[in-house]
């Protein structure tokens, strides 16, 4: 369990560290016409 936990919160950081990178407006413009689609 601890090792699945860690392994999740290892991920989550990089996840945080890639989505703070990128820029959110231009990302959320690519995805709303895909979203309505």
């Amino acid at each position: 369990m601890l090792k699945i936990l860690k392994s999740k919160s290892f991920i989550q950081q990089i996840l945080i560290a890639t989505l703070q990178k990128i820029p959110f407006k231009p990302l959320l413009h690519k995805l709303k016409p895909n979203i309505k689609k």
